[in-house]
């Protein structure tokens, strides 16, 4: 049997390869493997010979064909998973069944957000410096976060994600960035709240520019994209 590393959505290749026990020049004693059979298929992810032919369970390829053949995991999937293999000669002896272990280690996948993209209206405020009536970004409240290891698969907690809020190329040190606290959200000091549980710290409080939200291992997905739903903005440029 065999063990073989590879890497979250990342073709692995690799070779099969057997033993011959024989050694002679009969065609019908001595014969050298030629082919291999392959038994039963990864349960995450697919096999696919060197020439790019899809392997299916019961074919049999050749040598050549099993000479840096890919293997190609399932899209986000890290672990371990399976398949076995024979060997088959020219006379048509076929080996015992071994097994190929394939550890699939994981990555960091990046998060994305959909939603969003609103356009708001914001009236600065009367007097030098002073700041407008502050307005709700998400003015639809249909952000939305999909992150591969914490809100699909539940590999990991929130515990330590950030969120980050600029404008857009380079933070302005006049842009005021807060939250509607109207509803689930609530700020006392620097904790920030989603009925009333405590979900993070906040660690910029925007007086530079930028919001950044520190979360805690009791945020949720939507409790993230409640904070992110009640983002608004503010400024005090007089331009």
């Amino acid at each position: 049997d065999r063990i073989l590393s590879a890497t979250e959505d990342t073709v692995l290749t690799f070779s099969l390869t057997s033993s011959d026990v024989d050694s002679g020049s009969s065609a019908t004693t001595d014969a050298q493997v030629n082919r291999y059979k392959i038994v039963t298929l990864p349960n995450e992810g697919a096999l696919t010979t060197s020439n790019d032919v899809t392997v299916t369970a019961g074919a049999v390829i050749t040598v050549a064909q099993a000479t840096n053949m890919k293997f190609t995991p399932t899209a986000n999937f890290n672990g371990t998973t399976a398949f076995t293999f024979a060997a088959l000669d020219a006379a048509d002896a076929e080996s015992v069944s071994k097994t190929v272990t394939v550890s699939v280690a994981a990555v960091n996948d990046a998060p994305s957000l959909t939603g969003g993209g609103d356009s708001v209206t914001y009236t600065e405020g009367v007097g030098a410096g002073m700041q407008g009536t502050p307005v709700k970004l998400d003015a639809n409240g249909d952000l939305d976060l999909t992150d591969v290891e914490l809100t699909q698969r539940n590999e990991d907690t929130f515990n330590s994600a950030t969120l980050t809020v600029a404008r857009s190329g380079l933070a302005v040190s006049t842009d005021r960035y807060w939250f509607d606290t109207t509803g689930m959200v609530s700020v006392s000091g620097s904790t920030i709240s989603v009925s009333n549980t405590a979900v993070g710290t906040i660690t910029n409080n925007s007086a530079t520019g930028t919001l950044l939200v520190t979360f805690n291992s009791s945020a949720s997905k939507a409790a993230v994209e409640a904070v992110m739903r009640a983002v608004t903005f503010a400024s005090t440029d007089d331009a």
